[in-house]
C-alpha cells in the first residue's frame, strides 16, 4: 500500500510541475516556420509576428496592436530581449549600436522596436516606411507591383482610423502636433531633464513621461510619479471596447540614467488626454547632500469634455 501511495504522490507530483511548466511559459515565443524562403513565425499569447527579410509581418492592425500592448506591459520596457528571441535587428538596437539614440528626435524606443534600421513594417497587405527626417510615412499595397502606388502620409495623419472611415479626413480636430513639455536641472554630475510628451508616426501614438541624466553614473537618484492620467481614444476604434483610461499612483526611479512611463501606446490617435505626474531628483553628490530637486507637470489636449468623463 505503501508503494503504491509513493506511486501516485510521485505522478500527482509530475503533473503539478508539468502544469506549473505550461503556466510560467504561456508568453514564450514558440518557433513555428524556419523555412528560409518563407521567414520564421513566432506566436505569444494574443498576437503573432513573422519575420522575413529583418521586416516584422503582422497579419492585421489587431495583432499589431497586440503586440504594442504586449511590449509596453510584459517585457517591461526591456525590448532589447524581445529583438534577441524573434532574431530581429530594429531601429532602436541599430541606433543604439551606433551611438546615435539621441541624435532622433523620437521619444518611444517601443516602437522603435517594431520597425527595422530602414524603418519598415508590414501590416495586413500594406508595407509602411517611417521616415523620421522628413516626418512621414510611405505606403504602398505590396500586391501591388508599381511603385507608382506609393502614398505618403505626414505624422499627423492617423492612417488606420482614416482608411476604416474612407480616408474622409475624420480625424483633423484630434490632439495636434508633437506636443512637449519639459525643464532642466543642473545637477553635480551634469544634467537631468524631465519631459512628458505626446508624439504621432501616422501608425504610433504615445503619451508618456521621462527623466534622464544626460550622463552615467553620479550620486543622482531620479524618480517619475504619474499623478494620472485620462484618455480619450478615437471612438470608432473596433479593438478596444472603451475609449477612456484613468490611472494613479504608479512610481518608477532609481540610480539609473533614465525612466520612462507611458500613459499611451497605440495606433490610433488620441481625441483628448490629460496627463498629470511628478518628477523629482535627489543628487546625493552635491553639498551639502542631499539637494532635492521636484516638479509637478500637466500635459493636456481638451478636445471635447465629453472624451475625459473617466475620472
Amino acid at each position: 500500500m505503501n508503494v503504491i501511495k509513493r506511486f501516485y504522490l510521485i505522478v500527482l507530483c509530475i503533473i503539478v510541475l508539468v502544469i506549473q511548466n505550461a503556466c510560467n511559459k504561456k508568453d514564450e515565443i514558440n518557433i513555428v516556420n524556419q523555412s528560409v524562403n518563407n521567414g520564421k513565425v513566432f506566436y505569444f499569447s494574443t498576437f503573432k509576428v513573422k519575420i522575413l527579410d529583418n521586416t516584422l509581418i503582422f497579419k492585421n492592425e489587431q495583432e499589431y496592436s497586440n503586440a504594442i500592448e504586449f511590449l509596453a506591459n510584459y517585457f517591461n520596457n526591456n525590448f532589447e530581449k524581445w529583438e534577441e528571441k524573434i532574431g530581429f535587428i530594429s531601429m532602436r538596437k541599430s541606433l543604439y549600436y551606433e551611438n546615435k539614440r539621441d541624435e532622433l528626435e523620437f521619444e518611444d524606443d517601443l516602437f522603435l522596436s517594431l520597425i527595422n534600421p530602414e524603418g519598415l513594417i508590414i501590416i495586413g497587405n500594406e508595407k509602411f516606411k517611417i521616415d523620421f527626417n522628413k516626418r512621414i510615412a510611405e505606403v504602398v499595397d505590396i500586391k501591388e507591383k508599381s511603385t507608382d502606388k506609393i502614398k505618403r502620409y505626414n505624422f499627423d495623419y492617423d492612417y488606420f482610423t482614416e482608411k476604416e472611415n474612407a480616408f474622409k479626413n475624420t480625424t483633423e480636430d484630434y490632439c495636434p502636433g508633437d506636443k512637449i513639455k519639459y525643464q532642466t536641472w543642473n545637477t553635480s554630475g551634469g544634467n537631468v531633464e524631465w519631459k512628458m510628451v505626446y508624439q504621432k508616426a501616422v501608425i504610433y501614438y504615445s503619451l508618456q513621461a521621462k527623466i534622464k541624466k544626460d550622463h552615467f553614473g553620479g550620486g543622482e537618484y531620479i524618480y517619475i510619479s504619474i499623478g494620472y492620467y485620462n484618455i480619450g481614444i478615437a471612438t470608432n476604434y473596433k479593438h478596444k471596447k472603451t475609449n477612456c483610461t484613468a490611472y494613479n499612483g504608479y512610481i518608477g526611479g532609481g540610480d539609473e540614467r533614465e525612466y520612462n512611463l507611458r500613459a499611451y501606446g497605440g495606433s490610433r490617435r488620441l481625441q483628448a488626454y490629460n496627463f498629470v505626474a511628478s518628477f523629482w531628483c535627489d543628487d546625493y553628490g552635491a553639498t551639502p547632500s542631499p539637494i532635492q530637486y521636484a516638479v509637478y507637470g500637466e500635459l493636456r489636449c481638451d478636445g471635447n469634455d465629453s472624451d475625459l468623463d473617466c475620472k
